[in-house]
């Protein structure tokens, strides 16, 4: 598979007659090989190509080589139930590409194919009853001075494409980060920890909701697990993590 830049503007998803009308005139190209690609923005190959991440941990998503267990080790030695992972991709070649474009050079329109992905492998947990269907979305957020260096928050952006096709509410301002902490990127599992101490506020009264909490990529799991336990705190009945990625 041929990795490419996406196009300037992704084609739309033929949800309307008009839609269909066009695509069957124009078809769709996918944005990894230019191929010919059906109804999406990847093409049947480069779709079965993808790093998909397999078996994993129903408490970290951590690969499993069993197909038999349910949790790794860390996690059936954990004193607290985990939360359910439900996470879509390995961070691989081509998945790690399209996040860095979509993060660091602002290719916008990968937000939505990694969307499409990601709402793929929730449908089919879903429908499996690997998990139960949340009552919100609630995207990891950024500390308002990286936003705005950025302009945007990549997890609003796939976010809103995934609660469009699922049927969820998005609720951005439930949590926030008050504290302009060090890239966690650079740090250790430890560091990351101590970095994320008092870094997030919750508002309101969250009493009884199921929450899916949603990042791009998760990698030691600290962001999510310190938002989980200050939904809980705030009344979540449960919170689920949803992922694009996961560093293997």
């Amino acid at each position: 598979m041929k990795y490419q830049k996406a196009y300037d503007a992704c084609q739309p998803v033929a949800t309307s007659l008009v839609d269909r009308l066009l695509t069957g005139i124009s078809p769709w190209r996918c944005v990894l090989c230019s191929d010919p690609a059906a109804g999406m923005d990847i093409c049947p190959a480069c779709l079965e190509d993808l790093p998909w991440l397999g078996h994993a941990c129903c408490g970290c998503a951590i690969p499993l080589p069993d197909s038999g267990l349910r949790l790794c080790g860390s996690c059936l030695s954990s004193q607290s139930a985990p939360d359910p992972y439900v996470i879509a991709l390995a961070y691989e070649y081509p998945v790690a590409q399209m996040l860095a474009a979509l993060k660091f050079r602002k290719t916008l329109p990968y937000a939505r194919v990694l969307g499409e992905l990601l709402s793929m492998h929730l449908r089919k947990a879903l429908l499996t009853k690997e998990i139960r269907a949340p009552d919100l979305l609630v995207p990891v957020p950024l500390h308002p001075l990286r936003q705005l260096q950025r302009t945007f928050n990549q997890a609003e952006l796939i976010a809103e494409h995934v609660a469009r096709n699922i049927y969820l509410p998005v609720k951005r301002q439930i949590v926030r980060r008050i504290r302009n902490t060090p890239a966690q990127m650079k740090l250790g599992r430890t560091a990351r920890l101590e970095n994320l101490r008092g870094s997030f506020a919750v508002s309101g009264d969250l009493s009884g909701a199921k929450i899916a909490l949603l990042d791009d990529v998760v990698t030691t799991c600290a962001t999510v697990k310190e938002i989980s336990r200050m939904l809980k705190f705030a009344g979540a009945n449960e919170v689920q993590v949803w992922a694009v990625a996961r560093t293997v």
